[in-house]
Formats: structure tokens, sequence, C-alpha cells
């Protein structure tokens, strides 16, 4: 029974890391885009290794900003709904 309790909460956690990695390159793969539809990444800046270097830290500085996890923000909202309940 404890065995396939511990099963079970591997694979949950498994599945919550699958989800945010997905998420996360979701977010990242939008604002890679958004740099390219506004162009801030052009064949010269794709020549340069540091201007891409700014560029990736750009977006995960971005990505650091932003909450980009679903789970998180579910289980905040969840919380903070029944904070509002409990005070």
């Amino acid at each position: 029974v404890l065995e396939q309790c511990f099963k079970k909460i591997c694979f949950m956690f498994t599945l919550k890391e699958c989800v945010e990695t997905c998420t996360e390159l979701l977010h990242q793969g939008w604002l890679l885009a958004y740099a390219l539809k506004k162009t801030y990444l052009t064949k010269e800046v794709l020549a340069d290794k540091v201007e891409i270097w700014r560029v990736r830290e750009a977006v995960l500085l971005t990505c650091e900003k932003v909450d980009t996890s679903p789970i998180s923000k579910a289980v905040s909202k969840t919380f903070g709904a029944s904070k509002e309940i409990l005070t």
C-alpha cells in the first residue's frame, strides 16, 4: 500500500514537472516569436554570439519574473479565494 502511494506521488510530481517545463518552453517560444516580429532578432544579431546571449538572457529574466506555471497559479488562486473566507 505504501509503495503504491509512493509511486503515485512520484508520478504526480513528474507530471507536474512536465507541465511546468512545457509551459516555460511555450513562453520562451512566444517571446522569441515576439522578438522576431518586432525585428529585435535580425540576421546581424543572429551572427553575433554576444547579442544572441543578450536576447536569451532577456527571455530567461522575463520568464523568471512572470510566473509561467499554471499549477502554481491555480493553487495560489484557490488559496487566495479561501483566504478571504477564513479572514
